[in-house]
Order: structure tokens, then sequence, then C-alpha cells
């Protein structure tokens, strides 16, 4: 007579991380629980901290001495103040002073920022 014991694997463990059931084999070393957490934690850490300001009121736009295309503006729920280098001419002629926009960007603090992208509100 065959038991269940000797179908199934016991060698498997299931392990539950933030309601997600991963199953893993022990023996084989495939996926180890360093891998699943670190990659966890990129995947929080890429979805988590996408940077955009809601409201921005575009306070200028111009061009630099060294031909670099800049952008200015100031968020209008918290009033701190962006600057975006590195503007392109088509970006430019959109962005107009006084407008309001979403932008998206990239890089760290509030200075030098680069934008990514961006949608007129008003």
């Amino acid at each position: 007579m065959i038991t269940l014991g000797q179908i199934i694997n016991v060698d498997i463990d299931i392990v539950e991380l933030y309601g997600i059931i991963i199953v893993y084999n022990n023996l084989k070393g495939v996926i180890n629980m360093k891998k699943i957490i670190l990659f966890m934690f990129l995947l929080v850490g890429v979805l988590g901290f996408s940077r955009f300001i809601e409201e921005c009121e575009i306070t200028s736009v111009g061009t630099y001495s060294n031909g670099t295309g800049y952008m200015n503006c100031i968020s209008l729920s918290t009033g701190q103040s962006f600057n975006f280098k590195g503007v392109s001419r088509a970006d430019r002629a959109s962005l107009y002073v006084g407008g309001v926009f979403k932008i998206y960007f990239e890089g760290l603090g509030y200075r030098s920022l680069y934008l990514s992208g961006y949608e007129y509100l008003y």
C-alpha cells in the first residue's frame, strides 16, 4: 500500500510572506528566501517611489548659456520650488509660465531633476 507521504515530496516547505504563498524546494535550492525577500524589497522600491508633483505652477522656462534647457515650478500643495534641467525644446514650447501641470520626474532632492513627463491641468 502506498501512503500519501510517499507520493508527495515531504521536502517542500510552504512559507507565507505578506499574504502571498511561496512554495520552494529546500533540497535543490532553486529559490532561496534571501532572493525572494530581496526581490520583494526591489519591487516595493520601484513601485512605491514613483515621483510626481500633483499640481505644479510653472515659474520659468528657458535655456542656460551652455544651451541646456531648464524649467522651474512651484508645487501648489507644498509651496516647494523644483528645478528641472535637460528639458527639450519641444517640452519648453509646451510648458508655459503660469500654467499648472502634473509633473513626472527623476532625480533626488529638488534641484537638477530630469523631466520625464507632464500633463496639462489648467
